[in-house]
């Protein structure tokens, strides 16, 4: 189901994966398309079509399956798709291990047996992708008149970057997700980088900034400003053989 944000004068759509329930979004303007993690969707292609566009940025918010599964699709669809993530996102979409992919089912263990199977339908355990572009720390750029700024954010994902549109709209990935704390223990994952490096830039975000997570409801940073916190769950090996959640010290 599409919904509909408009926040500072932007319009953002947003998908949700089935099973997983990862967030894809999507900003129109002007012919041109950005979109964030995306996952397979037929009415987010439709929506492009109706509008003529076949240029597309898509902006990586770190390496997991459930926010790259829609890349080679996109590519197969659109005339020209041009993928951004980080370096180090970049050389890790490659492995199904290192991306996820391999292990996905495992992530919806917990899920009804409903939202099991439609999991299972989107399901590629070797499932590999490219990104065009790169950058390693930080980026600045112009999109159709709007400043897109990216940066560097390890601690749930080894590739992982927070996204800020005009610096008053932030797409978080799994770095900050509403209803939960921050799960650091996924392979790649690191619990001293997000208190060292990401967890520091996330708590300088103002409180009217419109945030946009990777999983769950979109709201102002005052109200997910709580979820900030690591996920408690402690795990020696998670279901499915989705190897051990070890916090990495780097």
């Amino acid at each position: 189901m599409k919904e509909i944000f408009t926040a500072y004068g932007i319009t953002v759509y947003r998908w949700v994966m089935p099973a997983i329930l990862s967030n894809m979004y999507l900003v129109l303007e002007g012919g041109q398309a950005l979109i964030i993690d995306p996952h397979i969707c037929m009415p987010a292609l439709e929506l492009l079509r109706t509008n003529g566009v076949e240029n597309v940025l898509v902006l990586l918010s770190h390496e997991h399956f459930d926010h790259i599964s829609g890349v080679n699709w996109l590519r197969e669809n659109l005339t020209q798709v041009t993928v951004l993530c980080t370096e180090d996102c970049a050389a890790l979409l490659g492995d199904p291990e290192k991306n996820m992919a391999k292990f996905y089912e495992a992530l919806f263990m917990d899920m009804t047996p409903e939202q099991r199977l439609e999991g299972i339908k989107l399901q590629d355990t070797d499932y590999r992708c490219m990104a065009d572009k790169t950058f390693a720390e930080e980026l600045r750029f112009d999109w159709n008149g709007h400043m897109v700024h990216m940066q560097r954010a390890p601690g749930h994902a080894r590739g992982g970057n927070l996204i800020w549109l005009d610096e008053k709209i932030l797409f978080t990935g799994d770095n900050l997700v509403e209803g939960t704390g921050v799960i650091l223990r996924f392979p790649g994952g690191s619990k001293r980088e997000y208190a060292a490096i990401t967890r520091p830039m996330l708590e300088t975000v103002q409180e009217d900034t419109f945030v946009f997570p990777g999983h769950g409801e979109p709201g102002e940073m005052r109200d997910l400003r709580r979820y900030l916190e690591p996920f408690k769950r402690s795990a020696s090996r998670a279901p499915g053989g989705l190897p051990h959640m070890k916090e990495t010290e780097l």
